[in-house]
């Protein structure tokens, strides 16, 4: 995720290249296939490891990257959140950033099966609160996932964009967020979460038996209620599916 969004966003690049986000779009380089330690002696690789695998080190290994435009695809699926009406192309980016990041917290990029008919995306509401409750995740990265994929957090973002559709004095920020998800507004904020959130885990990895690696995961009692908002919907949504 962080090379995938520093690509779009560092050093003033087009962000408009994150509009082809999808799990298909997705390349990863061929040197992790043909380079992955545990290729080599089968052993089981610990997170630090890998995260110095993955991290690009003076372009001696190539990053991820998106698939060009002309072999993309675009799923109605993908970049819609079931709040009932179309989105801004920001908003879409978020969105569609907030399902890849969900997706691979899950090994699953499913979208709700009910969505499979055209139009019923922006009917039924996506299941967050289930899917949510199904991580083992730390709570910046489950504010992360809320303020990408949250209804409250995109209307804090309308109301910033355009206060004065909501009587609101431009600059002025909303008095009823102090216990939303971290204030993400565009990429480069969820950059920034991103390596925020991967600093707290580094620095609660702890050695136990045998020296085994462990992680601890850092969680807020208050988080507990992340996306409970749509708790009530149909089944939540109903089914996963493809």
């Amino acid at each position: 995720m962080e090379q995938l969004i520093a690509g779009a966003v560092v050093f003033g690049r087009d962000e408009t290249v994150l509009d082809r986000v999808h799990p298909f779009n997705v390349l990863l380089p061929r040197e992790w296939v043909d380079h992955f330690p545990c290729k080599q002696d089968a052993t089981t690789l610990s997170w630090e490891d890998w995260r110095q695998f993955a991290k690009d080190e003076g372009g001696r290994r190539s990053g991820v990257v998106l698939r060009e435009s002309a072999k993309s695809v675009f799923d109605y699926r993908y970049a819609e959140s079931g709040a009932g009406q179309k989105v801004s192309p920001d908003e879409r980016r978020l969105t569609s950033l907030g399902r890849l990041l969900l997706g691979l917290l899950k090994n699953d990029h499913s979208a709700p099966q009910i969505w499979n008919m055209r139009g019923n995306e922006l009917v039924f509401p996506f299941p967050r609160s289930r899917w949510f409750r199904g991580l083992a995740i730390s709570s910046l990265t489950t504010q992360l996932l809320e303020a990408c994929l949250g209804a409250r957090p995109a209307e804090t973002r309308t109301i910033a964009r355009q206060p004065a559709l909501f009587g609101w004095e431009d600059g002025r920020p909303a008095n009823d967020v102090n216990f939303e998800p971290l204030p993400i507004y565009s990429p480069s904020d969820l950059l920034n979460g991103i390596r925020s959130a991967q600093r707290v885990l580094e620095g609660n990895q702890i050695a136990v038996t045998r020296n085994q690696p462990r992680q601890l995961i850092p969680f807020r009692i208050a988080d507990f209620s992340a996306g409970d908002d749509n708790a009530d919907g149909v089944d939540e949504g109903v089914n996963d599916g493809q």
